[in-house]
């Protein structure tokens, strides 16, 4: 059984070529990401899923089920640098006029490389205030739009 482990040294990439299709692990590994420096914060990702319920006159307990799911959105911040490749390419696809679906891939770093796919829009960055010792950080939100997909291994890294 392997131990648990944190985000530290973990990183985070991004593709910046849309990704509008449902993509399988074979299809997420296939793509070039570039890696997205001075993370922070890691997104939250997973799906979540409405319940619903239904009552008759006769209904002494809701018959309940699942409803309609998301695929997650979450945040992510980074320390702001205007020189770093995957920030630059995340402050394009975060522009309120790119509709697009963008694939992230976050590496932990545990021995197997543990690997979390997902695929969404992406928006942003917010950029933080601050009094004078804080750090000037970016955000973007993260709208999912597809199940994140786990496996193990790395992935193919470009610019």
């Amino acid at each position: 059984m392997a131990d648990p482990f944190n985000n530290q040294g973990s990183t985070l990439y991004v593709c910046e070529t849309p990704q509008n299709a449902d993509l399988t692990e074979a299809g997420f590994k296939a793509l070039t990401y570039v890696k997205i420096s001075n993370v922070g914060e890691m997104p939250e990702l997973g799906v979540s899923t409405n319940a619903t319920s239904y009552d008759t006159t006769e209904t002494i307990v809701s018959k309940q089920d699942k409803g309609v799911s998301t695929a997650g959105t979450g945040t992510f911040a980074c320390g702001h640098d205007p020189e770093d490749a995957g920030q630059t390419i995340l402050r394009a696809i975060g522009h309120p006029t790119d509709k697009s679906n963008y694939a992230l891939a976050r590496v932990s770093a545990d021995p197997q490389q543990t690997t979390f796919f997902y695929r969404g829009k992406i928006a942003g960055p917010v950029t933080s205030g601050g009094g004078v010792e804080d750090y000037v950080v970016d955000t973007y939100s993260i709208m999912g739009n597809q199940v994140p997909i786990q496996t193990v291994g790395g992935i193919t890294v470009g610019g």
